[in-house]
């Protein structure tokens, strides 16, 4: 018999917005009602536009079980952001090498010429609050 994996539990912060890990809105109604264990309570947003009542304990997990639920609290992730590089090698006239870079939407300038190999990478990064 396979074993669950254990529930990942991320620092939740009431004060920001927060959704479902299956990505539902959740609208927070109070965060100290008298349900025992499940002091949060607060609306899910589902496609429709209709909204269900749910309950969670104060660390945001749906369920009491030791494993992940869709219906778990989580943060909204902040959204990610992608840029293009450009990245190149040039040889120098001493025969040493040099790198370059630059976002693929600027121009190499009139430096760089030559390239030994050159390619375009795609990132996503976070904007750091």
């Amino acid at each position: 018999m396979s074993e669950l994996p254990e529930k990942t539990i991320f620092p939740l912060d009431l004060t920001k917005p927060v959704q479902t890990r299956d990505g539902h809105k959740v609208r927070i109604l109070c965060t100290d009602a008298r349900r025992g264990e499940e002091t949060i309570v607060g609306l899910i947003m589902y496609a429709n536009g209709m909204e269900a009542l749910g309950t969670w304990k104060a660390d945001g997990s749906y369920s009491v079980m030791l494993v992940e639920s869709d219906s778990d609290l989580i943060n909204v992730p902040r959204p990610k952001k992608k840029v293009k590089v450009d990245v190149a090698i040039t040889l120098n006239t001493d025969g040493t090498y040099y790198p370059w870079s630059k976002r693929s939407s600027d121009s190499w300038g009139p430096l760089m010429t030559n390239p030994v190999a050159s390619t375009t990478i795609e990132m996503e990064y976070e904007d750091q609050p």
